[in-house]
């Protein structure tokens, strides 16, 4: 399957943050094995960076793009029927305010659950999708972004280190519960006593 080429849009805050997160994985790997009075995976920021990163950070898993993406990716991997519903209306709604149509939105949706290996069938021509493939769009979209190579590999080391659990997802052996996500980008942020916060990147 061809990737096509990825246009991402931010807003401002959107690429600040960005910037404050890549910033903040560089020095991590700038920082693996040398010395340093911080525990392993952990980062010293200043009070300034730290204020920003959690102000940016809340204003975004505070958005409703961000409640609607995770509630997506949460309720796609769920079991439950109206949890699959809930995505599907999602998928379409977003579908909608991008200009398309409902049209055959039932053999879409098929399609997508297909080819992210949680479907039981497709169209003809429709194939799971790999997790190499996923790796080779997500390293395309990072680039696209504007991020380092240091960043887009450390972003896909953590994809790879997470391929056991994907597996169980895509087998319908484990669901993603409510909240997830949004705890997955809050969580790193850690109050430390002394003028340091530290993030937590391992």
């Amino acid at each position: 399957m061809t990737i096509s080429q990825p246009k991402p849009h931010f807003t401002d805050s959107d690429r600040r943050l960005l910037e404050l997160m890549a910033s903040v994985l560089e020095k991590q790997k700038s920082h693996d094995g040398s010395a340093s009075n911080l525990p392993p995976g952990e980062i010293g920021l200043s009070l300034s960076e730290e204020a920003e990163l959690a102000s940016r950070l809340e204003e975004f898993v505070g958005s409703q793009r961000f409640a609607l993406a995770g509630a997506f990716i949460e309720n796609v991997t769920s079991t439950k029927y109206e949890d699959e519903q809930r995505a599907k209306e999602i998928f379409l709604s977003e579908r909608r305010r991008r200009g398309r149509t409902r049209a055959m939105s039932g053999a879409l949706w098929a399609d997508l659950r297909f080819r992210l290996g949680i479907g039981t069938s497709g169209s003809v021509g429709t194939q799971p999708m790999s997790i190499g493939y996923f790796e080779r769009m997500e390293r395309r979209l990072l680039l696209a972004a504007g991020l380092s190579n240091i960043v887009t590999e450390a972003v896909l080391g953590l994809v790879r280190s997470q391929r056991d659990e994907i597996d169980r997802i895509r087998l319908r052996q484990r669901t993603l519960r409510q909240g997830l996500i949004r705890e997955a980008l809050i969580a790193p942020l850690s109050v430390r006593p002394r003028t340091f916060r530290v993030i937590r990147v391992g």
